[in-house]
């Protein structure tokens, strides 16, 4: 719950607000009824955009999102989160929002990761320039 309340904190701070819907709202868009007729959870790969943020989710990394879950489980507590102790959890690697099992940058990498972001900077910024309406060559205003 802690977690929950440290994120919505953050998003406000960010400028990202949810609207909180109402749960039955939340029930109607996130849930279908199954063979059985009881109701199950939609699989959030065939929902909409715009379904899942009428829930109240949020675009978010999925480190993000593990961290957040691990900071929930270990009571609300990110220093608990980072002494956790339960070694069997698959998330336990990832809870200090990194990723254990990628391979660090080599000396090349570090070398070119300016030179990349420069240039897509660059790339950026033509993007732009192309999309923005030039007064050249827009067409006469009739008066």
């Amino acid at each position: 719950m802690w977690a929950r309340l440290e994120m919505a904190r953050r998003r406000k701070a960010a400028g990202r607000t949810t609207a909180s819907a109402p749960q039955a709202t939340k029930m109607q868009v996130g849930s279908e009824l199954g063979p059985d007729g009881h109701r199950i959870g939609r699989d959030p790969r065939q929902m909409k955009r715009e379904e899942l943020r009428a829930m109240g989710h949020v675009p978010t990394p999925v480190l993000a999102a593990i961290r957040s879950y691990c900071i929930d489980c270990s009571g609300g507590s990110p220093s608990e989160a980072a002494k956790c102790m339960v070694l069997s959890c698959p998330l336990w690697p990832f809870r200090t929002k990194a990723n254990s099992w990628r391979q660090p940058a080599s000396s090349a990498q570090r070398e070119h990761g300016p030179t990349l972001r420069a240039k897509r900077r660059r790339n950026s910024s033509e993007a732009q320039s192309l999309n923005a309406p030039n007064a050249e060559s827009a067409p006469p205003v009739p008066e």
